[in-house]
Order: C-alpha cells, then structure tokens, then sequence
C-alpha cells in the first residue's frame, strides 16, 4: 500500500477534530478516536512513502546481460555514476545495442506487408485527419480542446509543469504554443520542436513475475512528457484516432473508438469451448513481443499512413513529433544524461497507441491474405467458414491456425516478416501454445514452432483471463485467488479503523474491482460468490476479516445499504447485482450489427442448448440469437 498507489493525501483537519483522506477524489472521515491522531499523520504518511520508495528503487544494476554478470551497487556515488552510464547505454539510440537505437529493416519485406494491406480512408476521413485548418496546422481551438481532454493529476515531464499549470493561464500561454507548432510547421527546412518540447523523463515500472531486478530489461520504460508536447500529440491523435477504425481490423480491441476488450476476450472463450465440445482441430499461439512498442521503426508508421490514405500534413505532423527526440532515466532520484530516441513511440504519448495499433495492421492483413492463397488452414467457424487468424489487444497478439504445422507457417511468414518490416522482435521461447479439439493433447516445447505449449491442466493468462481447456477448475483458482487477495487488502485497511461510510467506499474501490472485470466473462463459483461477498460485508460492518468462520451482519440490513447516502444508505456495492448487469452487457453485445467470429460460436452453443425444446430441426430464424437471448440470459449469466 503506497501514498501514490492509492491516490491519498493528507488535505486538512475539519472543524470536527476529524482527519479527513482523499482517495482518488473521494472522502473518507477518519474520527479522532479511531484513526491517526494528527501527531501521527506525518509519520503515518512517511512511512507510506518509504514504503513506495523501497518498492520502486534499485539497489543493484548488472554489468552484462548474463544473470551471472557482476552487478553494481548502487549507493555510493561512483555505483550511481556507473549505474547512470549502464542504462544510459541500455536504452539510447545512439548505442549500438540501446533500446531506442534505429534498426536495420527489410524493404522488400515493407512492400510485402503494404501490398497486404486491403483497406483505405475514404477522401472524407483523410480530410479529417489533417484537421480543421485549411492548411494543416494546428489552430489554437484544437489545443484547447486537446487541453480540456487530458486527464487530470498526471505527473508532469521534465520541466515540471502539469496540466493544473496550463488552465488557468492559458489565456497567456496558449498563443505562444500555437506559434511554436506553426513554426514547426512551416518550416522549409527539416521541421524540428524545441529541444526541450522534445526531451522526456523515463522512469522505470519493474514488470515482477520473478524478473532479475538487476537487469535493466527488467522494467518497463515509461516516458513523462511535458505538457506542451502531449497537447500537440494528443490534438494529431484527435485528428487519426477516430478515422482508424475503416483500416484497422476489428479483431484489434485495443486504443481505438468503440473498440471493446471483451470482443478479444470472448472470442478466444467461445472459440476454446466450440473445439473442445465439438474436437475439432485448432492450436492458438499466444505471442510475445519484446518491447514491443520501444523498437518499432518509425519510418515505417509514415508507409503505414501513407499506404491506407494519410495526407502529406497527417504524416508531417507525426514527423515533427518524433524528429529530435530525447530521453532521460530517472532511477532512485538520479537522472542519466540525455540521450536520442531513435525508434519506438514513447509509452506515455497520447499519439502512440493509435499509431501502434495502425503500425501492426499490415501483419494482420498479410496472415489473412496467406489464408485465402491456402498457405495455411485456419480454424473453421461452425459455418464452415474461416475464422479469424490473428487477435490483437495492442501488442498482445494471438495467431489461430488448425495445427501446429499451420501456425508455424504464420510465424515463419507473416510474423518474421513482421519483424523484419518493423525492427520488432519475437520471443518464441516465450511465447505460449494452446492446443484445442483434436490437438488437446499438445504439451511441452514444439520443436516446429519453437514455442512451449501448456500442459493439460494449466491456462494461459490472455489479457488477464485464463484461458484454459478446464474452463471449471481455471475459474476455480481464478477466484479463489482473488478471494485471498481480497481477505489481504482487507487485513490491512482494517488497521485504519475508517468510518462506515470509507468502508464502504474502500469495498467500492479497492475490493470489488479485483473481481468485477473478470467476472463479466467467466461466472464466479456459488460458493466464492457467497464468501467474497461476506467478506466484503463483514469488512464494512465490523471493520474487520472475517475471522474463524464468523461474519459480521450489516445495519439496518444490505438491501437498505446498497441505497444511495441521500436515500438511507451507504452507498454499498451489490456485487451480485453489479456482476449480472455487467455479463448483461454481453448478451446485449449479441443484439449489435457488429459480425465477430465470438458471435458465431454463441449462436452455435445457443441452438445445441434450446434444440432439445423442440421436436424437430429448428429453423435458423427462429433460433436467432436476437431471438433466443432473453430465454437463455439465466444460464448464460450462471443462475
């Protein structure tokens, strides 16, 4: 628990005595009898930040890349200095192995992959996309849109000024940024930001699992830019983000307008339970991608842009942005020196995850194209028609073949290509196989594709849902293990004494989240329901776990909590009633005009569970999923 992870902050005393705790915007009353005298806070909130600082710092950096390299210490000042000077050359573009360093790729394979590409904007949205100005530039009304936008209480770049900074004077600054852009702009010679637009501060998230904490390829590079750069960037991605989806698969979920994640989770579920009902063939090979989004080569996201329709001012846009480039590493309070960033679209810029996910396109295209030229044999919808090849959640990408030889063909074609194309690298060794229907039996490392699939009773973790062959017991351990993360966290806040209506508003938050995102795909057991709401009762009741067995009753009663404060209440979640109206959401889905491969597989579970009802084949009319939704949404919810 961390003063930064929970978004709190000691603001003031209220007239009461009381200490009053704002969690991400919200209050919670803490009495003097119950919490932290105001003695105690500066200690209590110390030890909170300590807390988050032990996390976060690194102690020791290795000087190789073998986990047997020496490693260096960093607390003395010649271990920073060398600290500093190791990941400076890990991550910078102009080290021959630096992260961010320009690659060498493969033209040919480029004009493969564009050649792939079938989709283009139509003369309207690439009329969008160069903006409302007649001539391309930025007017200052789309920077103060892109203002109003960002969200608030991000951490600013280097130069230290947030977003709060810019409201209230933009009246003063507002001009000047615009003539800054237009300058950029119009230039006839290279265009080029200030450097100090351009340079960011990367701080470093340890990716956990295990990782050596010693090794820089360990965390995740995440860069802090100034303001003014993310409100140019974020104003060009207002201009590409809505246009995208006429080019972009729909199987990519991720980034883009009215895109939804749960399209890529529901496809790889009703895809796992069709071909192991029916043992049909089929492999999935989940890829990993290393630093996925850092060695993209930045030239080719303008042939991307151009291939599908761009006008020249979008791609000069996306130029000047990533022209001149520059990054920092913050570690335990230190910066390195500055270095280029030469590939890559920074984590952190509005303008990469659209740009990211239109980079990637061209893979998704080409897979398809080598289907329809019978490269491979892909998965069959139960129509008998092809299913979808490849899923994209950014950069979490799953290929979908009929076997294992099929799915070696897409990775020696489409995705070496991929890689020779863009500078990205595939970690095959790291990279998970899942075999389904006829080809359940697959474990182990596959010498074809390189890639290890699991054994029989284990899941692979895909956007944060199992997916397993065993869909019951996967469910199982899901739950139960957030169950003893749940009785965790409320072992520790319980030590805060905080009042009924910050219990409550602590189960909202913290509690029932952990389980509300995984349960609209995968019904939570009866049993773990019932436990899992007790806790959370006993917790907001009593100010406690549930302990030997023994819960604590809610006053006046649950029904009455649920309600709203002005209304008698406390503002309590119903989990139950939040878990239906979510997988609710999925029925609903159903009744959409959108085709995805999920819904074919539903229907197909939908007319096996109602066939029975009537005595003859039934019509495909009258077994329409429009049609039989509402009499199946109680077992499809789990009643």
């Amino acid at each position: 628990m961390t003063t930064r992870g929970l978004g709190t902050s000691l603001d003031h005393t209220p007239e009461d005595g009381s200490s009053l705790i704002k969690p991400r915007g919200r209050a919670l009353v803490l009495s003097p009898e119950d919490g932290p005298s105001l003695n105690q806070s500066t200690f209590w909130f110390h030890h909170l930040a300590k807390e988050r600082q032990s996390r976060t710092e690194i102690k020791a950096l290795r000087t190789g890349g073998a986990p047997d390299s020496p490693p260096v210490l960093l607390d003395t000042p010649a271990g920073r200095n060398q600290g500093s000077t190791l990941l400076r050359d890990f991550y910078s573009g102009d080290s021959a192995t630096g992260l961010f360093a320009a690659r060498p790729v493969s033209q040919p394979a480029q004009a493969e992959l564009l050649v792939a590409l079938e989709k283009s904007l139509t003369p309207e949205a690439a009329a969008t996309a160069e903006g409302s100005s007649s001539d391309g530039s930025i007017p200052i009304t789309e920077l103060e849109a892109a203002l109003r936008s960002m969200p608030r209480g991000k951490a600013p770049g280097l130069d230290g000024i947030p977003y709060e900074f810019y409201q209230p004077f933009w009246p003063l600054v507002g001009g000047e940024l615009t003539a800054v852009l237009q300058d950029a702009f119009t230039s006839p010679a290279s265009p080029a930001l200030p450097p100090s637009m351009l340079q960011g501060r990367i701080i470093l998230l340890y990716k956990g699992k295990g990782a050596d904490r010693a090794s820089p390829a360990s965390y995740r590079p995440i860069t802090l830019l100034n303001t003014d750069y993310k409100l140019a960037a974020r104003t060009v991605a207002s201009r590409l983000g809505p246009v995208l989806n006429q080019v972009v698969d729909p199987t990519q979920t991720g980034f883009l307008p009215k895109r939804w994640v749960g399209d890529n989770v529901l496809a790889h579920l009703k895809e796992i339970s069709y071909l192991q009902d029916t043992q049909q063939p089929g492999v999935i090979v989940f890829l990993d991608f290393e630093k996925a989004f850092d060695r993209l080569d930045r030239a080719w996201i303008e042939q991307c842009m151009a291939a599908v329709g761009f006008g020249a001012d979008a791609q000069r846009w996306v130029r000047i942005l990533h022209t001149g480039t520059t990054a920092r590493v913050a570690f335990n309070g230190w910066h390195t020196d500055a270095f280029p960033v030469s590939s890559g679209v920074f984590q952190g810029s509005p303008l990469s995850p659209p740009l990211f996910v239109l980079a990637t396109q061209p893979m998704a295209a080409h897979a398809r194209r080598r289907a329809q030229q019978q490269a491979f044999q892909p998965i069959r919808l139960p129509s008998g028609d092809p299913a979808p090849i490849m899923y994209q959640h950014a950069d979490d990408t799953s290929i979908h073949a009929q076997s294992p030889s099929d799915a070696q063909v897409i990775l020696d074609t489409t995705v070496d290509l991929h890689c020779a194309a863009t500078g990205s690298k595939l970690q095959r060794s790291k990279s998970q196989g899942l075999g389904l229907g006829s080809f359940s039996h697959l474990e182990g490392p596959d010498a074809a594709t390189g890639v290890t699939f699991v054994a029989q009773d284990a899941s692979v973790k895909h956007l944060g849902v199992p997916l397993s062959r065993q869909p019951e017991a996967a469910a199982t351990a899901l739950y139960s293990a957030i169950l003893r993360k749940v009785e965790i966290r409320i072992a520790r806040w319980s030590g805060f004494r905080l009042s009924l209506l910050g219990r409550a508003y602590v189960a909202k938050q913290l509690l029932d989240s952990m389980v509300t995102y995984h349960a609209t795909f995968i019904p939570v057991p009866s049993q773990l329901e019932k436990r899992l709401c007790t806790a959370l009762h006993t917790f907001v009741a009593a100010n406690r776990p549930v302990l030997g067995g023994t819960s604590a009753r809610l006053y006046p009663g649950k029904d009455t909590c649920f309600h709203a404060v002005k209304d008698g209440g406390i503002a309590l979640v119903d989990l139950r009633a939040q878990i239906l109206a979510l997988q609710a959401k999925v029925v609903s889905r159903l009744l959409k005009p959108e085709q995805l491969a999920w819904k074919a597989f539903f229907d197909f579970w939908l007319y096996r569970r109602t066939a029975w009802q009537t005595a003859q084949e039934p019509s495909p009319a009258a077994h329409h999923p429009a049609h039989l939704a509402a009499r199946e949404i109680p077992s499809l919810l789990g009643f």
